[in-house]
């Protein structure tokens, strides 16, 4: 029996995961509204690890301001006045027709509290034949600083986080009509968002044979999208700044290094060292890769993928993709929790990757517990651990791509 079938087996089937979590969430949000209440918004949220500013739900806020400045003839690419820090767009055009009515103080907070619900019911969802040690690791980082960032900026990843993990859970329904419609709201959540685009590949690729023209269909459309919307979508991602500490990516730490050394009347030459630290990406990339592939040729891989694979696959190359693009704020790291359910066994198992999925789950505690402190000793832990994350998603992925090819590539020998 290969590796990778044995894993399948290693899943457990409590029910006590989700309860924990969902325990470690209510105690964390009642713990929070308090400190909120007492302290105000801002110092309220920065008790928990959340460097914020004193606006609330500043993020939706940037859509919202952007309906009111289109409304006024204005274009919010360019300029967008009525945003409390003067952001401009750099969101996709359907988000202005989704809040196009919703501008008071009380429906911006409803959707935002009700994106933080939908998130984490989705992430429960994943977790629901996880054990108690296992829902009580998933139930902390939700409250991570990183994670409760998207929840105190009402940040709209929260809204594709949940259409993506539900898409992905629907896609394998028994039921024909969630499995149906599991590949349109990837296309949706894709168009609203671009990375959920990776899961439409992976399920032409791997996903089950009676949905594999559909997600092809769904690349095909998504593709005819951005050709109609380039410039916009070209313009909406050159108007996103980077967010120094409370970012990760190839681009991060070079920032953090230089705005510390000009914080204390150094100079340092910025642009030498993005140009090393995108070396050693690349060189990082080919590296691992080369281990990941020597890896994967040990552990076949089945020729169609579960959704706990699905997950794992979808959360590990959206987090490497954005790593190599430059930066994304940190979020964008709720998808890892899509990755947990395999993890997790596979990390305590005797399978030949386990040793990096124990490197990934801890590097991901730190990630997501650092990276969004301003507290400098903790800055440069947690971009570690970024770049820790990148190689060991690298070293899996790459292992899953070379033991499935084991697999797939008799098997279209054998259909011709």
């Amino acid at each position: 029996m290969s590796h990778t079938v044995s894993l399948r087996t290693l899943v457990n089937r409590h029910t006590g995961g989700p309860i924990a979590a969902l325990a470690v969430v209510l105690f964390a949000t009642v713990c929070i509204c308090f400190s909120v209440y007492s302290h105000g918004w801002q110092h309220g949220w920065r008790v928990w690890g959340v460097h914020t500013r004193d606006v609330p739900w500043l993020d939706l806020k940037v859509i919202t301001s952007a309906v009111q400045t289109a409304a006024e003839g204005g274009d919010p690419y360019v300029a967008n006045p009525h945003d409390p820090t003067g952001r401009t767009l750099n969101y996709p055009a359907p988000w202005l027709y989704i809040f196009s009515n919703i501008r008071s103080p009380g429906a911006i907070a409803t959707f935002s509290l009700g994106f933080a619900a939908a998130a984490v019911a989705t992430a429960l969802l994943w977790m629901k034949s996880f054990g108690v040690r296992a829902g009580f690791l998933a139930g902390l980082l939700f409250v991570s600083p990183s994670l409760l960032l998207a929840v105190e900026r009402g940040n709209t990843d929260l809204v594709i986080f949940t259409l993506t993990g539900l898409a992905l859970l629907a896609v394998y329904s028994r039921h024909r009509f969630p499995s149906a419609m599991g590949i349109p709201v990837l296309l949706a959540a894709s168009v609203l968002k671009l990375y959920p685009v990776v899961a439409l590949f992976l399920l032409a690729a791997a996903g089950p044979t009676t949905l594999r023209r559909s997600a092809q269909i769904a690349i095909v459309l998504f593709a005819v999208w951005i050709g109609l919307h380039w410039s916009e979508t070209l313009i909406a991602i050159g108007n996103t700044q980077i967010g120094a500490v409370h970012s990760y990516g190839r681009k991060v730490l070079p920032f953090a290094i230089d705005l510390y050394f000009r914080s204390h009347g150094q100079t340092v030459d910025g642009a030498l060292l993005t140009r090393f630290f995108t070396v050693l990406c690349f060189v990082l990339l080919a590296a691992m890769s080369w281990l990941g592939f020597k890896l994967g040729k040990r552990a076949p891989f089945p020729d169609s993928i579960t959704h706990r694979e699905l997950g794992w696959l979808t959360a590990a190359l959206i987090y490497v993709l954005t790593f190599i693009a430059g930066f994304n704020f940190n979020y964008r790291l709720w998808f890892l929790l899509l990755s947990l359910a395999w993890l997790i066994p596979l990390a305590g198992s005797r399978h030949p990757a386990a040793i990096w999925a124990r490197i990934a789950l801890a590097s991901m505690v730190v990630l997501l517990f650092g990276s969004a402190v301003w507290w400098l000793p903790l800055v440069w832990f947690a971009q570690t651990a970024s770049w820790m994350l990148f190689a060991a998603f690298t070293v899996l992925l790459a292992s899953c791509v070379a033991s499935w090819m084991e697999t797939r590539l008799p098997v279209l020998r054998s259909r011709k």
